[in-house]
């Protein structure tokens, strides 16, 4: 006998077809927008579409429209269409960004990212939106040289962040702040900036955080020509790197010693770096045959397009034209020649 809830496989049901609910007319328009700007993107030359008057007739007619897409969003609520401010919210932030990074609008760009604040400010749940607008709005005070208020704005930022536990836009405004006091020749400030970053890498056990930011600050230091700073700093690196047998990492730290190859390279090309400026070619040309090594393991794992990822083809280049120098010496310049060669290989 089966048991009372048996199914008979005989049985024909009859499931009525899905059919997902229509769009809503906002979300057709965000649609549309989206596909204006892919289209844009798929044209030929469009590795940069940040230089307006530059564009060809068809970049600027796919721009144009993705923002006449967003504008009747606002429009159709402006009529009495009202929707969720989330809706606005979203709709007056990606056109911001679109104004700015397309157009030289910065003005409209601007007015419509003030909107968004003043929106995202009356709701709950919005921090990580709130938090790229603050980042945009950053930037759009950085191009119209208006150092003082992006920095401001950016410690701003890093106090919310914290408040609410985020760490990622925490250490992001914090590298943001750091990189205009550098650009505006405040080389302390950075400084102070990117120690206050290290010590929440350090309160959070973040090891590889921290070995990103020391990389940064020794590339800060050379940049100002403070090599004093720059010595001490590769010092700290490497006992990160290479730990003492004896060493215990301290207990917060989730992986020690660091792992990740490209941060392992960063340092290995700054110490080569400093110690050609100071003249010790010998300790520059010892680690610089450890990279190659490095580099030879990895590209017998990828082909010629992987290795054009941006990051990847950066260390590449840089580690090509470092060994150039470091080789123009030689008797007939043939290893330096070689080398330049390998790295223009990536570039093209």
């Amino acid at each position: 006998i089966s048991p009372p809830d048996a199914i008979d496989n005989s049985t024909t049901f009859n499931t009525p077809n899905y059919e997902p609910p229509p769009l809503l007319p906002y979300q057709l328009l965000w649609y549309l927008a989206e596909h204006h700007l892919s289209q844009a993107a798929s044209l030929p030359n469009s590795s940069s579409l940040t230089d307006f008057p530059k564009l060809t007739p068809q970049h600027q007619k796919h721009v144009l429209a993705a923002i006449k897409c967003l504008d009747a969003v606002l429009t159709n609520n402006n009529n009495g269409n009202q929707f969720m401010p989330a809706v606005e919210l979203k709709t007056r932030f990606r056109l911001s960004q679109i104004l700015f990074w397309f157009t030289e609008n910065i003005v409209e760009a601007e007015m419509h990212l003030q909107k968004a604040i003043l929106i995202a400010q009356k709701m709950d749940n919005v921090n990580e939106l709130k938090f790229q607008i603050y980042n945009l709005q950053s930037k759009i005070f950085t191009s119209t040289n208006n150092i003082k208020a992006a920095k401001n704005l950016l410690k701003k930022g890093t106090a919310e962040a914290m408040e609410n536990n985020m760490p990622d836009w925490t250490y992001h405004y914090l590298i943001q702040r750091a990189d205009l006091c550098q650009k505006d020749s405040d080389f302390n400030g950075c400084l102070s900036v990117l120690k206050q970053a290290e010590s929440l890498a350090d309160q959070r056990g973040d090891i590889e955080m921290k070995a990103c930011l020391l990389i940064t600050v020794a590339q800060y230091a050379f940049t100002s020509q403070n090599y004093t700073i720059a010595q001490h700093t590769l010092a700290e690196l490497s006992t990160i790197y290479f730990p003492p047998p004896s060493s215990q990492p301290p207990q917060t730290y989730h992986i020690f010693p660091i792992t990740n190859r490209h941060l392992h390279l960063h340092y290995s090309l700054l110490f080569i770096a400093y110690h050609m400026h100071t003249g010790n070619m010998k300790f520059a040309l010892e680690k610089l045959s450890e990279v190659h090594q490095l580099l030879d393991e990895r590209r017998e794992e990828e082909n010629l397009d992987e290795l054009k990822g941006y990051i990847t083809a950066e260390i590449y280049t840089l580690t090509f034209l470092i060994s150039g120098i470091c080789n123009r010496g030689d008797t007939a310049n043939v290893r330096a020649s070689i080398f330049l060669t390998e790295g223009l290989k990536i570039v093209e």
